[in-house]
C-alpha cells in the first residue's frame, strides 16, 4: 500500500486590505472565523477544509488559503 500525503492548509489574512464586510465569515461552511472587532478572526484553522469559498467571495482579495502536501514516497 502507498504511503498517503498529509494536507497542511493555512490561512493567510491581509489586514491591511480589509474593508470588514464579513463575506468570509458569513460563506465558511466550518465556522473558521468569527467577527471581532467588525474583523474576521480565525478561530479554528484545523477545521478549515480549503473549499476557498472565504477566498472566492472576498471582494479584495484579503485571504488566500495555502494547501500543501506532506510526507508520502520522496524517493527518486
Amino acid at each position: 500500500m502507498p504511503p498517503t500525503k498529509k494536507r497542511s492548509i493555512h490561512i493567510h489574512h491581509n489586514r491591511a486590505w480589509c474593508k470588514q464586510c464579513g463575506i468570509c465569515i458569513a460563506f465558511c461552511p466550518e465556522d473558521v472565523y468569527v467577527d471581532k472587532g467588525g474583523y474576521p478572526e480565525i478561530v479554528a484553522p484545523e477545521k478549515c477544509t480549503a473549499c476557498l469559498q472565504c477566498e472566492m467571495m472576498c471582494p479584495d482579495f484579503v485571504i488566500t488559503i495555502e494547501v500543501t502536501k506532506e510526507g508520502g514516497d520522496e524517493q527518486g
